[in-house]
């Protein structure tokens, strides 16, 4: 957002974007997603683990990994 918008003042909107992001990452984690193939839901969470790692987890983690802090920007 700062990067867009070059607001300086919104730290504390930051963490809570980056809280949000990284709370969107555990509910992937637990949310049961359908077996297309077999036509069922599956809510074992170790093949739900799986799933999500091997599909959208990197594209999210890298999208909510906060640079920012580690960078020294601030």
């Amino acid at each position: 957002m700062r990067l867009a918008f070059k607001i300086m003042d919104y730290v504390v909107l930051d963490y809570i974007i980056d809280a949000l992001f990284i709370f969107d990452i555990l509910i992937n984690f637990n949310a049961p997603y359908e077996d297309v193939a077999n036509r069922y839901l599956v809510t074992d969470r170790k093949k739900i683990a799986c799933h999500y790692l091997s599909s959208w987890f990197f594209i999210d983690f890298i999208s909510s990994f906060p640079f920012y802090i580690f960078s020294g920007s601030r």
